[in-house]
């Protein structure tokens, strides 16, 4: 990578903070206070936050260490054939979670303002996916440009929103735990970030060294989604509803909560669609990022519009346990690099080890019944892809 591609960790850690910035951060905020206090669910988000910044934090650090994108990284283990195979699983997985926040996102503004034409479910989602695929089109500059602004603002009027939502209820008062609801909500935030987790290094690539990409996660992983989760979870507390942004409409704060959800949303779906065309420029190389944006994003806009992303999500959480494993094989492959000194590079399209590795790491996620299921699931592809590594070591050689 260039040096004039490596952007400052303000730049790069606002673009992270986006990520976790959209009602789906509300929602997982407020289901950490079903059966827990908010004292109590804020704990467990502390945790899971705690452990997705470790391993998001080391995925950013490979990325910014080589100035190598995800797919770039996914190479040296999986080969020519079998990274083409995760990146296109990749793509595919986050094309379908544009679509989806998209049909969301037009299903809220029609609910805020039901009465125009231009808020209509479908004009909504029309709009809305069109306008976030600005900033993606433009790389990572663009996603900076828009994150750099949209942040702030977004952090000033979610503060202003808790402030009234804490003076209208006792927020912090003692609830009755229900068994086990502690563990489930650390498993839910875990798993709810896990595979921007996994292709953290698409993003923190950018960052100036190794240290800035540790403090951009840091940024990202642990106090932004933190910060979202609380204001589901104090909103759930104070209003029933893990929805900050409808309760700002109902407490008369409603051009705040339009600018709210139009940036937190953006913020959020630009991300995807930037991890989603990385992963397909290396499939199908040699096209323009703006182009891939257009195309995809514009599909999964059309079909956002069409009111049938809803009818996928199903098939997306089934796909996203494909993904973490992954993030475990790269970090082990180049572990085992750096430990020698060395770089390596796989003989064949397909290498065993790494196709093993991530079936194995998978089927630990599913099977596994103790334990967060996307941590077993990177902790297995990572023993058995390095355990298959020393058994047949010849299938990787050295690269000059």
């Amino acid at each position: 990578m260039n040096v004039i591609d490596r952007q400052s960790t303000y730049k790069v850690s606002a673009v992270l903070a986006g990520v976790p910035f959209c009602v789906s951060g509300l929602m997982v905020g407020g289901a950490l206070v079903q059966g827990l206090s908010l004292v109590e669910g804020l704990l467990a988000g502390a945790i899971g936050c705690a452990v997705l910044t470790v391993y998001a934090g080391c995925t950013g650090a490979l990325g910014a260490r080589t100035g190598l994108s995800t797919p770039q990284l996914l190479s040296g283990p999986f080969g020519q054939l079998g990274s083409k195979a995760v990146a296109l699983v990749i793509a595919v997985c986050l094309v379908g979670w544009y679509s989806v926040q998209t049909e969301a996102f037009g299903q809220t503004i029609h609910l805020m303002y039901p009465e125009t034409p231009l808020t209509s479910k479908g004009i909504a989602s029309l709009w809305g996916g069109a306008l976030m695929l600005t900033s993606a089109a433009f790389g990572f500059r663009g996603l900076a440009k828009l994150s750099v602004i949209a942040i702030p603002a977004i952090v000033v009027l979610t503060l202003a929103a808790l402030a009234r939502v804490g003076v209208a209820g006792d927020i912090w008062a003692t609830r009755p735990s229900r068994p086990g609801a502690f563990a489930e909500a650390i498993t839910l935030v875990i798993g709810s970030f896990s595979i921007g987790a996994t292709v953290n290094a698409d993003i923190t690539r950018h960052s100036k060294n190794v240290g800035a990409a540790w403090i951009a996660t840091f940024v990202g992983f642990f106090a932004a989604t933190l910060y979202i989760f609380a204001c589901g979870a104090i909103s759930q507390v104070g209003t029933g509803s893990y929805d900050l942004i409808a309760a700002m409409t109902q407490m008369g704060m409603g051009t705040f909560a339009f600018v709210t959800l139009v940036l937190s949303q953006w913020t959020t779906n630009d991300n995807n669609i930037y991890y989603a065309s990385t992963s397909i420029e290396s499939v199908v190389p040699r096209i323009h990022r703006a182009l891939v944006v257009l195309a995809f994003g514009g599909l999964a806009t059309v079909l956002a519009v069409a009111g049938v992303s809803g009818h996928f999500v199903q098939f997306l959480l089934w796909l996203g346990v494909l993904i973490p494993p992954v993030g475990g094989i790269i970090l082990a492959h180049h572990f085992l690099d750096m430990r020698k000194q060395i770089v390596t590079a796989a003989t064949t399209p397909f290498p065993l080890p790494a196709l093993v590795g991530w079936l194995s790491g998978v089927a630990a996620g599913k099977l596994v019944s103790f334990g967060v299921a996307s941590v077993n699931a990177i902790i297995a592809g990572a023993l058995v892809y390095v355990l298959l590594r020393c058994l047949v070591p010849r299938v990787y050689v050295k690269v000059e």
